[in-house]
């Protein structure tokens, strides 16, 4: 899905993708690369998307078992790695390029010595393939591998040239035999200025057996030695370092410990700790992808069944919000909303679209917070091409994770956080009760809601039919609708 300007998903971009998405990327010119794996493990796709959601069809490679990780390269160069054996009918070793021109690059890669990677299906012991690719330029390509099997997995860090066919170049042996814990995760960091590599490295190979635990190191480009001034050791098996979180241009943010992870900040020049530094972004530990916005935010992602894309911010707060009802003359549906740019389109519409007089305090549902009175509303629309009835419903939190598995209704995001009742009463705080009526139309597919604030009016659709179903919301205030007939 594509989210718009308020992180909802936007409706005009419906691209079409027919197996599970696995990673994303945008090449130079904007455009959106996806993988998506087959369930089988037997095929992959890499499918290019144009900036209106289109398909591109001149270009999208058929690959023989799992990607996990594409790269964009500023060169144009793109760099494909996972756990597969061909690609378009070429035999490859789960680790191949596409130059500028679209072109697959048989020779790259064709001189591994790597392991043959499988695709390893849910419920199957370990996990086997490429995860992570680093571009350094003139300095190689360096990637993090992974082999499991079942009693435990091999993994390690190799580099390999940019040039030919992407010979096995050096790499320091307490870097290329890192820790497998660290293989998931963001183990190598480039400078992009000075082109020298910060890696995550076994502390007792770094220092033949005297530390335990893990190191910092700085690799420095182009022979990529480490650095013996510049080294940080974790030294106690209980403060590993994990993964790097981000760097600025003097320092890299690393990510230490697994139970009480905490964020440490290391001088790029030194490799000295800075103790007086400390950070509550440990959201960014573990995360896959992370970008920070010119507003100050922070857009994270993480990966795994329960893994969430989320925003990050110090100042943002919800803001309170009318949610307004219209009836729809033509469709002759209900419906409500609390998001500013609809209201203003909907009013102009005045000639199908009339507000039936109802509204009903309420708050943004932008920031997650501690508050368990309120709950953040999500909403569904079920239209006539996927077999609904053009109609729209509203849920809580619990509502939205179940709805989203059904085809019939298409996710709208959160448009407003309101009260939760407690069987049917509603907290001191907010105290108007706001109810649920449903027309029972379901055997002519002509099903629909209606949420109103009164027991008058509530009385009223259950004379016309309408099947009452309780209390929604909760609000601290509202203004009932005109009577039925004045409406319609």
């Amino acid at each position: 899905m594509r989210l718009d300007a308020s992180f909802r998903p936007d409706p005009t971009w419906t691209p079409v993708v027919d197996d599970a998405v696995a990673e994303m990327t945008t090449d130079r010119a904007g455009r959106l690369l996806v993988a998506s794996n087959s369930a089988s493990g037997v095929q992959a796709r890499i499918s290019r998307f144009n900036a209106n959601g289109t398909l591109d069809t001149n270009w999208q490679p058929v690959v023989k078992g799992d990607v996990y990780k594409l790269l964009a390269a500023d060169d144009g160069m793109l760099f494909v790695g996972g756990a597969f054996t061909e690609v378009n009918s070429v035999k490859t070793a789960s680790l191949v390029r596409f130059r500028a021109d679209d072109t697959l690059d048989q020779v790259w890669g064709s001189g591994q010595t790597w392991p043959t990677f499988q695709p390893v299906r849910w419920g199957q012991f370990g996990r086997s393939g490429i995860f992570r690719i680093l571009d350094a330029g003139n300095d190689g390509v360096v990637f993090i591998w992974e082999f499991g099997y079942m009693n435990g997995s091999d993994a390690g860090v190799r580099r390999v040239s940019r040039s030919g066919n992407g010979a096995e170049l050096s790499l320091p042996g307490s870097v290329s035999a890192a820790p497998t814990y660290d293989s998931g995760g963001g183990s190598t960091l480039r400078d992009p200025k000075t082109g020298d590599i910060y890696a995550i490295a076994t502390a007792w190979v770094l220092t033949s057996g005297a530390e335990r635990g893990t190191a910092l190191v700085r690799m420095v480009s182009p022979s990529l030695n480490i650095d013996p001034a510049w080294t940080t050791l974790a030294r106690e098996y209980g403060q590993q370092f994990v993964s790097f979180a981000y760097q600025s241009d003097s320092h890299v943010y690393v990510c230490r410990g697994y139970v009480n992870t905490q964020m440490r900040r290391i001088d790029k020049i030194t490799g000295r700790e800075d103790p007086n530094w400390s950070s509550n972004e440990t959201f960014l530990c573990g995360a896959d992808k992370s970008e920070r916005r010119a507003d100050g935010s922070t857009l994270v992602f993480s990966s795994g069944i329960y893994g969430p894309f989320a925003r990050y911010s110090t100042t943002a707060s919800n803001t309170p919000v009318s949610v307004v009802e219209y009836y729809s003359r033509d469709a002759k549906r209900f419906f409500i909303t609390g998001r500013a740019n609809e209201i203003a389109q909907l009013d102009a519409l005045s000639a199908n679209f009339v507000r039936t007089g109802m509204t009903f305090a309420a708050e943004t549902a932008l920031v997650r917070t501690n508050d368990n009175t309120r709950t953040p509303i999500c909403r569904f629309y079920a239209p006539n091409d996927a077999g609904g009835s053009n109609t729209h419903f509203y849920g809580r939190e619990a509502d939205c994770t179940l709805l989203k598995r059904f085809s019939a209704l298409r996710y709208e995001g959160y448009d407003f956080r309101a009260g939760v009742p407690t069987n049917g009463v509603c907290p001191a705080a907010l105290p108007t009760r706001v109810f649920r009526l449903f027309n029972n139309l379901v055997a002519s597919n002509d099903g629909t809601h209606r949420y109103v604030v009164s027991e008058t009016r509530r009385d009223e659709m259950r004379a016309a039919g309408w099947v009452d179903e309780g209390v929604a919301f909760c609000t601290a205030s509202a203004v009932d609708s005109r009577p039925l007939p004045l409406i319609r």
